[in-house]
């Protein structure tokens, strides 16, 4: 499928670039590819392989860029205002750690211990410092890798490069999630599953969090689909061909994969995850319909074609999650006293 992507102009990087920076885009893909895999990156070792191998590629494209002054599409100034707040972020959480805050601000925790140990402790905001700082530097790296993808991303080759690799891999690992689903559900990644075993969560451990990637692979898909259906429709249009005939062969392939990785996601029964997916299709396609100036017939048709297929796949393999749609978001499962803590 991304050997067709390819034929139809997914040809990433400008010559100019170089050899090293075509290597560097690469490694990216395969990095973006391969996060979900140990378990979404979220154990401490996955966390810190992703935040090494960001921090690798940092260095390496500053060094690339330094070299090809024309790899560095955004200027600086671009993400001063975001960088700041993004920053403040980052610096919020480490000042919890510390006891520069107002000692009224402290966990009681602190107190409570120091009572019980017999001596005086340095408290702070947050009961665990080095998770606090842990969780910061993961936030550094997941910038680090927005940064590459805006910088690669401003050309429009490398933007539908990086959007096929997310297809793909999306499509990819729901296809394990169903394998596994169906074969009883009883491992990840060949380990025995301890958490959701009812549900889908592919090589992911929370239906939350795979039902989020999920979610965002349909949409890149989606994007996609649009894309070249828009464009062909007009090349189409010219030639005087059926729209189905002008059709690339890859359309086809990742409409198949939205349907697998749709099923997958209603097998999470998550909630959230078909929420957020569902305002995320509608946003796309109202936005689309707003800026077509002509044909807009036939994107109102598509949008309802998208939203009814996924109804009936939805009644057809998530009545669970259709179900729980229903019920109260609190019911028999203590959340709302979890909000009020909070």
């Amino acid at each position: 499928m991304f050997s067709d992507a390819v034929s139809i102009g997914l040809k990433p990087l400008a010559k100019s670039d170089g050899k090293f920076s075509k290597l560097l885009f690469w490694a990216f893909l395969l990095l973006l590819a391969w996060v979900p895999l140990p378990l979404g990156s979220n154990r401490p070792w996955s966390w810190s392989f992703l935040s090494f191998s960001v921090g690798i590629l940092l260095i390496l494209w500053a060094f690339a860029a330094f070299r090809h002054p024309s790899m560095a599409k955004l200027p600086g100034r671009v993400f001063v205002f975001p960088g700041v707040l993004f920053g403040l972020v980052i610096l919020w959480a480490l000042v919890q750690t510390t006891m520069l805050t107002p000692i009224d601000w402290h966990d009681p925790l602190w107190q409570d211990a120091a009572k019980i140990l017999g001596k005086p402790l340095n408290s702070a905001i947050t009961t665990d410092r080095e998770t606090a700082i842990e969780h910061a530097l993961r936030l550094v790296a997941y910038a680090g890798i927005f940064w590459i993808a805006a910088q690669f991303g401003r050309d429009p080759s490398n933007a539908r490069a990086i959007l096929w690799c997310i297809s793909i891999a999306a499509i990819a690992y729901a296809s394990y999630g169903l394998s596994v689903y169906t074969a009883g559900n009883k491992t990840i990644l060949g380990y025995a599953k301890w958490a959701n075993t009812g549900d889908l969560t592919s090589t992911f451990v929370g239906r939350a969090a795979y039902g989020a990637y999920a979610g965002m692979g349909i949409l890149t898909i989606l994007g996609l689909v649009l894309h070249s259906v828009s464009q062909t429709a007009r090349s189409a249009a010219k030639e005087g061909q059926r729209l189905s005939e002008a059709l690339p062969p890859s359309i086809y392939c990742l409409v198949c994969g939205a349907i697998v990785v749709t099923i997958a996601m209603m097998f999470t029964h998550s909630r959230g995850a078909l929420l957020v997916t569902a305002i995320g299709a509608a946003v796309m396609l109202s936005i689309l319909i707003g800026r077509a100036n002509t044909r807009r017939k036939p994107l109102i048709a598509l949008s309802v074609l998208v939203f009814g297929s996924g109804f009936v796949i939805l009644e057809m393999s998530g009545r669970a999650t259709l179900g729980r749609v229903m019920q109260l978001a609190h019911q028999g499962t203590g959340r709302d006293t979890v909000h009020e803590i909070a």
